[in-house]
Parts: structure tokens; C-alpha cells; sequence
């Protein structure tokens, strides 16, 4: 099994997706895509995942010791291992386990990379309202934390939701904003991480302040 066409920039040994994370899923000799989700894991030992979509073209590979790749996609990277199916389970719902990987490979997708920051934000999603941090910073897009102690009550954050930016950047005036749509979600012990994309129609002064803001803090992370 081939996992990865493009280049490959790096390994790991931990399984960066949370519960809910959509994954694609490839048999030999099955051309069509395949998708699943997961919705548990136990580190080192095994991921558990809701069954297959489309189920039928492939029921003949749903078997203990069928080998199979898993790819899917977290904070802008694609990530990919092979893996093989431990056991099924029928009742109440289908689940596959499978073995947890020695080795993931993944290739990063962004055209650039993103510099680490701390900058206040609101996170406004129609008439829903969140405070949070952006952690980290690219002129396409950012990685944003959001804490429920620090928020009354925590928006329900979906991939491919819309949603604008009110950041707050050191050295700036007033308030900037940046709308965007959600490609990420991961939620870990009463906070939610979030990879955002921008809108490519953002105001241009928008545009300028993350623009200045990014050349600003460059000389911290690549000191001349």
C-alpha cells in the first residue's frame, strides 16, 4: 500500500485527531472514497471507528487482520498511516477497531508556515459571542484557543462554519476584523482549538495589520 503521492516532511507517533475527526479510509482494490469518523482512541493501543461510508462495496474487506490506510487532515497537514482491523462490532451500532499506528506519516499543505502569538480575540459565530486567544498566525489563516472557563457558555464550532475575528494586535488601533471559515476542530478537557481560514474578500485593511503584525513579531522567531 502506497500511503502518501506527495512528499513527505516528517513523522510521528502520536495520533494528532480527537473524537469526531472525519478520516478517509483506503482498501486494496476499492477505487471509490471511503469515509468514517472517530470516535474513540486509547493511545498505543487502539482507534475505534464509526462505520464506513459508503458500507456496501466494501463489507467483503470489514474483517479481523484487513489492512487498510487512514488518512486525514488536522492544523493544515495531512496525515496518513497504515493500520489493520483488530475487530467489528454489530450492537447497538457498527464500530471498527483498529490498531493504533508505530508510525504516521504526514505532509504539510500550507503554503506557509505559521508564527506562534498570543493575541486577544472575539469569536463571533451569527449571534453567538466566545473569547479566546489566536495562537497562532499566517496572512491565509490561524489557529485559534477558546477556554469554557473563560466563557459562560461555549459555541458549538463546526467545520466549514463561517465566522469573524475581533482581534486585538499589539501596536495596533482599535479593533480588526477577520472573517473566516472554520477547516478544524478539536476539542480537549473544557477548550476548543481552532483552525480557521480566511476569507479570501478580507478588508485590505485588515489585510495590512496582520500583514505588519506578521513581519513585526519574525524577527522574535528567526532572530538575524
Amino acid at each position: 500500500m502506497k500511503i502518501l503521492e506527495e512528499t513527505i516532511s516528517d513523522m510521528d507517533h502520536q495520533v494528532t485527531a480527537g473524537t469526531g475527526t472525519t478520516v478517509r479510509l483506503e482498501f486494496d482494490g476499492v477505487e471509490i472514497p471511503v469515509h468514517s469518523a472517530i470516535v474513540g482512541l486509547e493511545h498505543d493501543h487502539y482507534i475505534i471507528l464509526k462505520s464506513p461510508d459508503p458500507f456496501q462495496p466494501l463489507e467483503h474487506k470489514i474483517f479481523p487482520g484487513s489492512e487498510l490506510i487512514l488518512r486525514y487532515l488536522h492544523d493544515g497537514s495531512v496525515y496518513a498511516f497504515q493500520t489493520r482491523i483488530i475487530e467489528t462490532i454489530d450492537s447497538p451500532v457498527m464500530l471498527l477497531f483498529v490498531e493504533y499506528p508505530k508510525i504516521i506519516q504526514h505532509h504539510d499543505l500550507r503554503d506557509e508556515k505559521r508564527l506562534e502569538c498570543h493575541v486577544p480575540v472575539r469569536l463571533i459565530a451569527g449571534e453567538q459571542e466566545n473569547m479566546g486567544c489566536v495562537v497562532d498566525l499566517a496572512s491565509s489563516g490561524c489557529r485559534c484557543l477558546v477556554q469554557g472557563r473563560k466563557n459562560p457558555t461555549l459555541i458549538r464550532y463546526e467545520q466549514g462554519q463561517k465566522i469573524v475575528l475581533k482581534c486585538l494586535f499589539p501596536g495596533s488601533k482599535g479593533v480588526v476584523k477577520l472573517p473566516g471559515t472554520i477547516k478544524n476542530v478539536r476539542r480537549n478537557r473544557g477548550e476548543v482549538d481552532l483552525g480557521i481560514l480566511f476569507h479570501p474578500a478580507m478588508p485590505e485593511g485588515s489585510r495590512r495589520v496582520v500583514s505588519w503584525y506578521l513581519a513585526a513579531i519574525k524577527d522574535f522567531h528567526f532572530p538575524r
